[in-house]
């Protein structure tokens, strides 16, 4: 019965704690998480849409002497890197770049040359477009006359643990040197990566938004789903904190005419223990052949 309960309610207060920490009065609790939940919306959809994908959003509030309350909102991002630069490429958005739409721009070399305007538009989307977004809801959810301030933390995940990223690329050529084929297929290198560092820092969020991606566009969702196994299986006995991840997928995979279900699971999963800190997503893919959920686990070991 515990894959048919929500395991993060279970858990709250004993092994996991809450994403968002603030303090309300009863008739202000709704408002509050009605907030944050809309908040994580509207940024988790703009972001999709410029082909970045974002973690749980955390949220914490301060009060001041005054009564005026401050908003910190923290997640860590991802760049689906061939994508972006697909669109980047497709919209004729580098000549928006300032820093390159002058003289000297013809001299630069096109490796540089697009890695400044990638960077650039990043950063735009990021620290400008986002933060704008944020404060427009605000302004709409409290009114013009509010006391209520915010600032928006979001941090490359790439950055984020960078003590590790000679590991990932060590661990990456030595995938590709035993076998070249699987990383010839679209976004294998992103999901490599993400697979990774869901396991290292125990992210499920990112690791589900990247399949539900993933099946979205391509047709061949046996091929994708053949190809996360095969590097679960391949990476997963490199960290022995790990105790299990456990993948389910339903819907009608591979457009076949009725729904099936399809579990990929390495190693245990203890859901009966509450005092085991097991991450938890839930995900929709709405896939050419209809909506498709993706549910993802990751347990410690419970040694």
């Amino acid at each position: 019965m515990g894959t048919k309960i929500q395991p993060i309610s279970l858990r709250l207060g004993h092994s996991v704690n809450w994403n968002s920490n603030w303090q309300s009065h009863s008739e202000d609790f709704a408002d509050s998480s009605f907030r944050d939940s809309q908040v994580e919306k509207l940024l988790k959809d703009f972001l999709s849409q410029n082909n970045i994908l974002m973690d749980k959003l955390r949220v914490q509030e301060s009060v001041d002497i005054n009564g005026n309350s401050h908003l910190i909102f923290t997640s860590e991002y991802f760049v689906e890197r061939k994508p972006f630069i697909q669109t980047f490429k497709k919209d004729n958005n580098i000549f928006k770049v300032p820093q390159l739409t002058k003289g000297y721009r013809v001299h630069l070399k096109r490796k540089k040359f697009f890695k400044q305007g990638f960077s650039y538009m990043v950063n735009q989307i990021i620290k400008v477009q986002a933060p704008v977004l944020i404060k427009n809801f605000l302004e709409d959810f409290y009114g013009e006359k509010n006391n209520i301030s915010f600032s928006l933390r979001l941090i490359n995940l790439i950055k984020s643990s960078s003590k590790h990223s000679n590991e990932i690329n060590s661990n990456l050529k030595r995938f590709r040197g035993h076998d070249r084929r699987s990383l010839r297929t679209p976004y294998s290198k992103d999901i490599y990566f993400l697979i990774h560092k869901s396991i290292l820092l125990q992210k499920t969020e990112m690791l589900g938004d990247i399949i539900s991606d993933l099946l979205e566009k391509s047709k061949k969702h046996h091929l994708i789903l053949n190809k996360v196994e095969y590097i679960l299986k391949m990476i997963s006995p490199m960290y022995k904190g790990l105790g299990g991840i456990k993948i389910e997928i339903k819907g009608r995979i591979g457009g076949s005419k009725r729904k099936r279900r399809r579990d990929i699971q390495i190693g245990a999963l203890a859901l009966q223990q509450i005092n085991l800190p097991v991450k938890y997503s839930c995900h929709t893919a709405v896939t050419r052949f209809g909506s498709t959920s993706i549910k993802v686990w990751i347990a410690p070991c419970t040694k």
